[in-house]
């Protein structure tokens, strides 16, 4: 680990002498060439996607968050996509933002959550809410606790698990009269989460629940699971305090900085892309989650290396992976921009990382 923290603060130095910081810039370029790219205003979707579009939604308003002037027209792609979108997709219940996986309606309100922190409209705060009521409704399965991906009950995910805990605390820090109420359920989840094995030895968390054994599948450690439940911890142990979740929230981020199918030149990839850089949109959209979350663990407990760590992702991506003409980004951030790799979870994930970016180089912790 001292190893790599060596190399980070050596190529640190040198992004910073060459650079300077301009991530905030390179967000704002990064959204509006997803606005120009994949938004549609009649909608409010981007590409006519659900979950995608709720992630979307996410990074627009975090980089509202982080940029004042920006925050007129997150407002405006807020208030559009609230409007319209329940009413133009083909995956939910017609008229609200709730469909048939549990998954799909943690991201719409975590959205809707992040919607309210910039604009302090209690409409979004009331929505997250009733989405995550719905959420409940998917609990137990049948190995006596957790939820399910999905309401055919087909499938018992870490990522539907993981949401449901990161919304459950997000609302015990927004909703103070109920603050009781969500805290219980998401320390519920997490007790769960933590006795069915999902988190292996090296801490990284695998891809889901085998109904028979009620034990870990041991499938594929997508990097969006190693994001969420960081998020969901910092705003767990805001709410109880509790310093014990900080720690495991350190543990599974430092597992992804030094695990071999994650990591390639110190820079993020999914399990396999060394082998297959472009990925769909789907796949794609991971990276940033994990940034997104990295970066709120930052926040709250900072560590140089975690700071040089988006930081020189974020330098990877900007210099090689992006079309300079449109500021597209593409899938994979360690070679030059290919139009195979460019998609919609490409762009949020690109938003996603410049934001992490931004949000950390705030935070003067590094060693001088």
């Amino acid at each position: 680990m001292l190893k790599l923290l060596f190399l980070f603060v050596f190529q640190f130095h040198n992004v910073f002498a060459s650079e300077g910081n301009n991530y905030l810039a390179w967000a704002r370029s990064t959204a509006e060439a997803l606005q120009i790219q994949s938004y549609d205003k009649t909608s409010g979707l981007y590409d006519k996607t659900w979950w995608n579009s709720a992630n979307g939604v996410t990074a627009i308003a975090d980089l509202a968050a982080l940029s004042p002037p920006f925050l007129d027209t997150a407002k405006t792609i807020i208030e559009t996509t609230f409007a319209n979108a329940p009413t133009h997709s083909k995956y939910n219940q017609h008229g609200t933002w709730l469909d048939g996986f549990y998954d799909d309606e943690g991201w719409w309100a975590l959205a809707w959550i992040q919607a309210y922190d910039v604009t302090q409209n209690e409409t979004y705060l009331q929505t997250a809410e009733t989405i995550f009521d719905d959420m409940t409704t998917g609990w137990p399965t049948v190995c006596g606790a957790g939820l399910w991906w999905d309401k055919k009950k087909s499938y018992i995910s870490s990522i539907s698990n993981e949401l449901f805990l990161s919304v459950a605390a997000h609302l015990a820090n927004r909703v103070s009269s109920k603050k009781s109420h969500y805290i219980d359920w998401a320390q519920k989840e997490w007790q769960w989460f933590q006795r069915v094995g999902v988190i292996d030895k090296q801490g990284l968390i695998h891809d889901g629940v085998n109904k028979r054994t009620c034990k870990s599948n041991h499938r594929t450690t997508f990097t969006y699971n190693q994001g969420v439940i960081l998020g969901g911890l910092v705003e767990l142990e805001k709410a109880t305090g509790d310093q014990s979740l900080i720690m495991t929230a350190q543990s599974i981020a430092d597992a992804v900085l030094t695990s071999k199918k994650l990591i390639q030149g110190g820079i993020l990839i999914e399990p396999g892309q060394n082998k297959k850089p472009n990925q769909p949109t789907s796949t794609s959209q991971f990276k940033g989650i994990y940034m997104r979350n990295l970066q709120r663990l930052q926040r709250r407990a900072p560590k140089d290396v975690y700071q040089f760590f988006i930081m020189w992702n974020a330098e990877s991506a900007w210099k090689k992976a992006r079309e300079k003409d449109t500021n597209l980004i593409s899938s994979y951030w360690l070679e030059p921009f290919n139009s195979k790799g460019a998609n919609l979870g490409s762009q949020v994930s690109g938003l996603d990382l410049f934001n992490a970016a931004a949000g950390v180089s705030q935070i003067q912790t590094m060693t001088r």
